[in-house]
């Protein structure tokens, strides 16, 4: 399979593909973002009588949920880019010609599906000494937020998508035909912002692993022609580690485990191959997916 499906998805980005439009997007992407993001932090702090800083470190259910909904205003910030300055509509960014919202739809659930079976069978693999996961919250208060997590994580994920996989990628790619161009840049730009100075050594490993991530998501999307799967692997990841076993601290108000060590613990070291692997068996099984 080749990257001919990228071809379509770019098309809508041909008309206009200069690169000073492609940075002044990205400018005003990440500005109004950020004013958006103000607006929202603030009024939550507001409603919830708290500082602002505390909603966004995601310590309990609703203080994490309130920040993945928050990902609301990159989404607007793209629409708005995309309208003004490319005279695209979002949907040019999901699926194009001559594939369907159907045929996006069914990818989506295809790879969904052979994601959480992998990741499945990974959580139940005995973690090292010192590593087990501690269970953080009872079944049952844990289960009644799954309902309201699961549409605040696809909104995070296919906001995240939207930008890299999809502006990113197909602006690029309307204007260099090599992958090494539209399929690095991104990649490094999402690993580089997913940088957390609070994981000390261990930081660049998570940068490196998180570029690889990118690099999966870029190929499945040029494979196949649409963001679904790209969308779905990062759902998967993201309900996995969110919802299921993360990590103490920040944004791990709806864990139903958490491990015993911190961002920054050497301990972690051991997992970053794991988890690369892991990404490179998803990658397979989702290529497998979007051929049918």
């Amino acid at each position: 399979m080749s990257y001919q499906a990228q071809t379509h998805l770019s098309d809508a980005a041909r008309p206009r593909v200069e690169l000073w439009r492609l940075i002044i997007g990205v400018v005003l992407i990440s500005v109004l973002t950020l004013l958006l993001s103000a607006v929202w932090i603030f009024a939550q702090a507001w409603i919830f009588r708290t500082t602002p800083g505390a909603i966004t470190m995601g310590h309990t259910p609703v203080e994490l949920i309130a920040t993945l909904f928050s990902f609301v205003c990159a989404g607007l910030a793209l629409w708005a880019v995309m309208a003004g300055l490319h005279r695209r509509g979002l949907g040019t960014l999901i699926v194009a010609a001559p594939l369907t919202g159907t045929d996006a739809f069914g990818q989506f659930w295809r790879c969904f599906a052979g994601i959480c079976v992998i990741l499945g069978v990974a959580l139940l693999i005995p973690m090292p000494d010192g590593l087990t996961p501690e269970q953080a919250k009872p079944f049952g208060e844990w289960v009644k937020w799954v309902p309201l997590a699961l549409p605040a994580l696809l909104i995070q994920t296919g906001a995240e998508e939207l930008i890299f996989r999809g502006y990113l990628q197909s602006q690029l790619a309307a204007r260099f035909r090599s992958p090494v161009i539209w399929m690095v840049l991104p990649s490094a730009l999402f690993a580089v912002l997913h940088f957390d100075s609070t994981a000390g050594a261990n930081a660049w490993a998570i940068v490196g692993v998180t570029f690889l991530f990118g690099l999966v998501a870029a190929d499945l999307t040029a494979r196949s022609g649409s963001l679904a799967p790209a969308i779905a692997l990062h759902m998967g990841n993201n309900i996995s580690s969110v919802l299921f076993v993360g990590l103490p601290g920040n944004l791990s108000g709806l864990a139903l485990f958490l491990l015993p060590v911190e961002a920054s613990d050497p301990a972690l070291r051991i997992l970053f191959p794991v988890e690369a692997l892991l990404l490179v068996l998803i990658w397979l099984a989702a290529r497998v997916a979007i051929r049918r």
